[in-house]
């Protein structure tokens, strides 16, 4: 009876695994699981982030947004440049921080407008140094930052599409000036 028991386990021990690889599938997800195969060939380059592995299409290499890692060094670069602190808060298989990456941060406006206006910061919340007046409730999380003060300006909690970004961005516009 045992072994009835236990071979049942270690069955659905499986299918679990496989439900759960099988988020990987979903179509502009890009991000494969080690034990994952592609079902068609990816001509790309891995990049490690602290947060998550990309699979960047060689071919879209250039257009997806670089953040930097090192908030110390953002803060820095944002108090001598005058511009905000962009913060994306993310945590290791969070599958919508991957989402979050690989769509909107890959669209041409939104990486134009966090180069242009913005000094980009990507941090796990459970490895990485952020202020601890941060408060993440869930991630993603994105803060917009005065270099300056330190004050949090905006906040955005979970998964939100190009669109929404564009408003924000469009709504910081007017706190600017």
């Amino acid at each position: 009876m045992k072994k009835i028991i236990f071979i049942i386990y270690i069955t659905l021990l499986i299918q679990a695994e496989d439900n759960i690889f099988s988020i990987y599938k979903v179509e502009g997800y890009n991000s494969l699981s080690p034990n994952q195969e592609s079902t068609k060939p990816i001509q790309g380059t891995m990049e490690q982030n602290n947060s998550s592995l990309i699979l960047a299409n060689t071919s879209q290499k250039d257009s997806y947004y670089k953040f930097q890692t090192d908030y110390d060094n953002v803060l820095n670069q944002a108090k001598r440049e005058n511009r905000y602190i962009f913060l994306l808060v993310t945590e290791e298989f969070c599958q919508w921080c991957e989402k979050l990456i690989d769509i909107v941060f890959q669209d041409k406006r939104i990486v134009n407008r966090l180069k242009s206006d913005y000094i980009g910061v990507m941090v796990d919340r459970n490895k990485d140094f952020y202020p601890s007046n941060i408060g993440v409730t869930g991630v993603p999380s994105v803060f917009i930052i005065n270099q300056n003060t330190g004050k949090i300006i905006m906040n955005m909690v979970g998964y939100h599409d190009v669109d929404f970004y564009l408003e924000k961005f469009k709504e910081m516009d007017s706190v600017k000036h």
